[in-house]
């Protein structure tokens, strides 16, 4: 893990919180599961910060079930400051702060209802196991499959996470999904799909800016996934953009959907499910990562840097298209800036280098 690297002033929002809502801390496991516990009873919105360190389950998954439609966000990197737990956003770096599995239990499950929205920034969900069900790093459901609200899943990564189906994640039931600065690392579905997102008539899923690497299945049969599953039925679309999707069993991304996709400037070894409404600027390259590590950044002469799409230009159109109502993340899930150059990297961790005019033509 990399030194403490930024810190954000206590007025500083994670994300669209309500007016009323209730700030909960956690500096440990119990802590954790308390704050859970009363925001489940409160009737309210709530923030609960999490501050840096790690929180093992102990061979019982953190819980989360509301049924009142009170938002909830859930964020880590924070510390103590002025005898005040959780008073200041210590790191944005989201391998500070980890939830684990320990190879006995998932990591986290949550349940929402009526038009409750979920904000998840700055977390790591690691060693999570659920043989017989979904999301052993995270699950999110929504009850009665309630299409309604979103989910924001920003600066968060999964690594060690094994299931039947989305190993490390799986999401199902909102109006909105948008998952970004996700790494997802070596992970296994005994089935399929490393990252599992169901939608049903609803507005759509942003997936963007994530790096997705190296996750395993035992699944066989043809649509079967070791990457990525995104499945949309009716009127869901969806946007797949600035993504590092290789190097994953069989498939690295398997999209459905009887709506609109649009795929842009992804690093995209195999695929199949329907074929994109618009695609562009995608290419199929090893990432050069710094010091051939596992940073996950960029080096100077990586295909990644620079290559980057941005939702739309200077001036969006009005009311905006769904394929450009979008914006990048403010920083990477290691908390530096994002757009350190003339244009965003492509994947979760962002450089400091702009392209490097000799590789630009993106040989091998």
């Amino acid at each position: 893990m990399k030194p403490l690297q930024i810190f954000v002033l206590i007025g500083l929002c994670i994300g669209s919180l309500a007016a009323q809502a209730e700030l909960l801390c956690a500096r440990n496991t119990a802590e954790l599961r308390a704050a859970l516990s009363t925001a489940e009873a409160n009737l309210q919105a709530d923030e609960i910060r999490l501050e840096t360190g790690l929180y093992e389950t102990n061979g019982s998954q953190f819980d989360y079930l509301e049924t009142d439609g009170m938002d909830l966000t859930i964020s880590g990197g924070w510390t103590t400051f002025n005898g005040s737990p959780c008073a200041r956003r210590q790191s944005l770096n989201a391998f500070m702060t980890v939830l684990d599995g320990e190879m006995a239990s998932r990591v986290m499950r949550i349940t929402l209802s009526q038009d409750a929205s979920l904000f998840v920034d700055g977390l790591s969900f690691i060693n999570g196991l659920d043989l017989n069900g979904r999301g052993a790093g995270l699950n999110v459901t929504k009850l009665n499959n309630l299409n309604t609200g979103e989910m924001v899943f920003d600066r968060v990564i999964f690594v060690n996470n094994e299931a039947q189906f989305g190993g490390a994640l799986s999401l199902s039931g909102a109006a909105r999904i948008n998952v970004m600065n996700a790494l997802v690392y070596q992970n296994h579905a005994t089935v399929t799909g490393n990252v599992e997102i169901i939608m049903n008539d609803a507005d759509g899923i942003y997936f963007h800016n994530n790096t997705v690497l190296q996750n395993t299945m035992d699944g066989t049969a043809w649509n079967h996934t070791g990457g990525v599953l995104l499945s949309g039925s009716g009127s869901t679309q969806m946007l797949i953009a600035n993504n590092v999707l290789r190097d994953n069993d069989q498939f690295d991304l398997r999209a459905t959907a009887t709506a609109q996709i649009y795929r842009y400037s992804n690093n995209l070894q195999n695929d199949s499910g329907s074929v994109p409404t618009e695609s562009f600027n995608e290419f199929d390259l090893p990432p050069r990562f710094f010091m051939n590590t596992e940073t996950f950044e960029p080096d100077l002469t990586s295909p990644l840097v620079g290559a980057g799409t941005n939702p739309c230009g200077q001036v969006c159109p009005f009311p905006t298209p769904f394929r450009n109502d979008w914006s990048h993340p403010s920083h990477d899930i290691k908390g530096q800036q994002r757009e350190q150059g003339s244009r965003i990297d492509i994947g979760a961790v962002e450089s400091v280098h702009e392209p490097d005019l000799i590789f630009w033509n993106r040989l091998e």
